[in-house]
């Protein structure tokens, strides 16, 4: 692909991953968050992992890390199995599913490399741009829905009078 088109490549993956975040952030989730879509894909490069290991490679805090397993457990996409060489220790493996969830997500990115493929110099410009403006868009959403308002600064009764006595 030319530089161009990956970088449009690279705006879309951004994209869904706040597309992600946004539906999170408003209780909406989508089946599977990026994080989520990570998670599956080393598993399946990698075979069963420790969770500990799993977060490692996730870049990510072991809760954070047993929350997305936890989650994908829920969905039937990974499970947990103990590990033949160490009977106290448990890892984390992709199930069928799981692999399952994992090729319709590599079929949906084919086919939005292929329609890119497709475009021409001009709509390529054209949807770069529009794709830009709409990740800015989302991000500054995301962003008001993400923070958390200050209460505001108030002055107690016992202290006002204290204030006011003086």
């Amino acid at each position: 692909m030319t530089r161009q088109r990956e970088q449009l490549a690279q705006t879309l993956l951004r994209l869904c991953q706040v597309v992600d975040l946004f539906a999170e952030a408003t209780g909406t989730p989508s089946t599977l968050s990026s994080r989520q879509r990570l998670a599956l894909a080393i598993l399946a490069a990698s075979g069963p992992l420790r969770l500990t290991q799993l977060a490692q490679r996730l870049g990510v805090s072991l809760p954070t890390a047993a929350h997305t397993v936890a989650t994908l457990e829920q969905q039937g996409f990974v499970c947990r199995e103990r590990d033949p060489h160490d009977r106290r220790a448990v890892l984390v493996a992709i199930t069928p599913e799981g692999e399952a969830a994992l090729d319709a997500n590599d079929r949906r990115s084919a086919v939005i490399q292929q329609a890119i493929i497709a475009l021409t110099d001009e709509e390529l410009d054209e949807l770069t741009r529009g794709l830009t403006l709409l990740l800015t868009a989302l991000l500054q959403r995301l962003a008001g829905l993400t923070t958390t308002p200050q209460p505001a600064k108030t002055t107690s009764p016992h202290r006002r009078r204290h204030i006011s006595a003086a």
